[in-house]
């Protein structure tokens, strides 16, 4: 089964590197195990939502630098 992730905008709103550092901020939290059940799944769902982003915001980057390098030849 295929899930779709939903991108909260305030996660869209992100640069790149800002949703990176996020992430790494999430998975430091998640590392030290000191939160409640409860707010490390919605820290984790946040996680996988900026993963999500950063994941779809790199693939747009290689298209739009493999379509210059193209229109360049």
């Amino acid at each position: 089964m295929n899930k779709k992730i939903q991108i909260k905008e305030d996660i869209k709103k992100l640069s790149f590197e800002e949703a990176l550092s996020e992430l790494e901020g999430i998975v430091e939290r998640l590392e030290r195990g000191d939160i409640d059940l409860e707010d490390s799944i919605s820290i984790y769902e946040r996680g996988v939502a900026s993963v999500s982003y950063t994941h779809l915001r790199a693939h747009e980057t290689e298209a739009d630098l493999v379509c210059r390098l193209l229109l360049e030849k």
